[in-house]
């Protein structure tokens, strides 16, 4: 049962309270900072100069009509890139890749779901076929192999196919 939220101060040290609000207090001093650096490395209009550079995406050739992104802004050091909302996602690992096959969807589905790493499905693949590598834990070497065995169940394919595919991407 939840503890109610007017019960829930006294239970907390008054040392973790302050530090909430110190806290919160930081946060909105940085994302103020954040707005200050991109206006001062930027000026006030460098955003809408931005966004009118361009009507495609360089990402998905696609028309930009409405929902321009910037793709990370200039206060880390790289210019902000005016995508659509689908290149935009595309960059972020947020969709499949343009062209992906049904292997890479499945294995991309999978691996969100399971909250796993590509290395841990290579790993686990290589377990599989023989060519184990040192692990931390037994338990973890068995995560991996149920992993890769799962996804070997998903795609239809064997654990070879998946390195395969693991190494012509660069993944894990």
């Amino acid at each position: 049962m939840p503890i109610p939220s007017r019960r829930l101060p006294p239970l907390l040290p008054d040392s973790f309270r302050v530090f909430c609000l110190i806290l919160n207090a930081l946060k909105q001093w940085v994302v103020a900072e954040q707005s200050a650096a991109d206006r001062y490395l930027l000026g006030d209009k460098a955003r809408e100069l931005c966004r009118e550079a361009t009507d495609t995406c360089v990402v998905t050739g696609d028309r930009i009509s409405l929902g321009v992104e910037l793709h990370h802004p200039v206060r880390d050091g790289r210019p902000p890139i005016p995508l659509s909302k689908k290149g935009h996602a595309v960059l972020e690992g947020q969709t499949p890749t343009l062209g992906d096959g049904a292997m890479e969807q499945a294995l991309r589905a999978l691996r969100r779901e399971e909250k796993r790493s590509w290395a841990h499905l290579r790993r686990g693949c290589l377990d599989l076929v023989g060519r184990p590598e040192p692990w931390e834990s037994k338990a973890s070497a068995a995560n991996a192999r149920a992993f890769a065995r799962r996804a070997s169940e998903v795609t239809n394919r064997s654990y070879s196919a998946i390195l395969a595919w693991l190494e012509s991407r660069g993944l894990g």
